[in-house]
C-alpha cells in the first residue's frame, strides 16, 4: 500500500477497501491523508455497497442450484458457462454518470 499503490496514485484518489486483510484503519488513514488521499473501507459481504460480493451471491447461488442437475461440479461449470450472460451478474443501475460514460 505505502510503497506501491501510494507512490502510483499522482492525484487525490478515494481509495476504497472490500474485507481484504489490511493494517489498522488508522494507519491507512493517516497515510492517504498524507498524499490527500481519502480511504473507504467496506464492511465484509456488504452487497449494497460492493458490487463483486453481490456477484459472488449470485454466482453461488446459482451453482449450487446447477449441482442438484448434474452429477459433478465440471458439469455444472460447464452448463453455467454455457447457459448465464455474464452482464446479468450485476444489475446496472441507469444514473447520470453512467449514461455519461456510453457511446
Amino acid at each position: 500500500f505505502k510503497t506501491q499503490l501510494l507512490p502510483a496514485l499522482k492525484t487525490p484518489h478515494v481509495i476504497i477497501m472490500d474485507n481484504a486483510s489490511f493494517d489498522p484503519k488508522n494507519i491507512l488513514d493517516e497515510l492517504c491523508i498524507q498524499d490527500k488521499h481519502f480511504f473507504l473501507p467496506l464492511p465484509p459481504y456488504s452487497l449494497d455497497s460492493n458490487p463483486i460480493e453481490q456477484a459472488w451471491a449470485i454466482l453461488k447461488k446459482k451453482v449450487t442450484d446447477l449441482l442438484r442437475e448434474v452429477p459433478t461440479i465440471f458439469e455444472c461449470l460447464e452448463r453455467f458457462l454455457k447457459l448465464n450472460d455474464y452482464n446479468s451478474y450485476c444489475p446496472r443501475k441507469e444514473n447520470k454518470e453512467t449514461s455519461l460514460c456510453r457511446t
